[in-house]
């Protein structure tokens, strides 16, 4: 269970990750701009502002559980320390959803059906994963 939450906590990192060798919305601005591509880079970034408090305790969470493996605690006790709960992983990735279908508009992609459904198995899979969490937990049921 512990490796399937550190690899969601990795991949929602990633999309804001600032260092210059991960693929991330700010080099996607930055392939953008150099090539000459409007994005309305402006509402991007306020986009990316929105999500940055999510992504901020997702990359405690980082820190913590993976790349310093703090093992005092579980995963959820470190959600629960950053005074947030699980709802912390949807939002972000309904951030990063909102943020990618402003991408597509502004290159020419309207229709976005492989990307709902894909929204809404990651949607399910997300949350028979937090209800597993929560209940190996010892947390009640949502």
């Amino acid at each position: 269970m512990r490796s399937s939450q550190l690899a969601m906590i990795v991949a929602l990192f990633r999309p804001l990750d600032t260092h210059g060798f991960s693929y991330s919305f700010e080099r996607i601005l930055d392939y953008a701009r150099d090539e000459g591509v409007d994005l309305h880079e402006e509402t991007c970034r306020t986009m990316i502002d929105a999500a940055r408090p999510a992504w901020e305790k997702i990359r405690t969470l980082r820190h913590k559980a993976f790349a310093h493996s703090d093992s005092r605690f579980t995963i959820m006790e470190l959600v629960a320390k950053l005074g947030g709960d699980a709802t912390v992983f949807s939002t972000l990735l309904g951030q990063y959803e909102a943020l990618l279908k402003h991408i597509y508009r502004q290159v020419g992609i309207t229709q976005f059906p492989a990307l709902k459904v894909q929204s809404e198995i990651v949607a399910g899979e997300l949350g028979i994963s937090l209800h597993a969490i929560a209940k190996t937990a010892g947390y009640p049921s949502i």
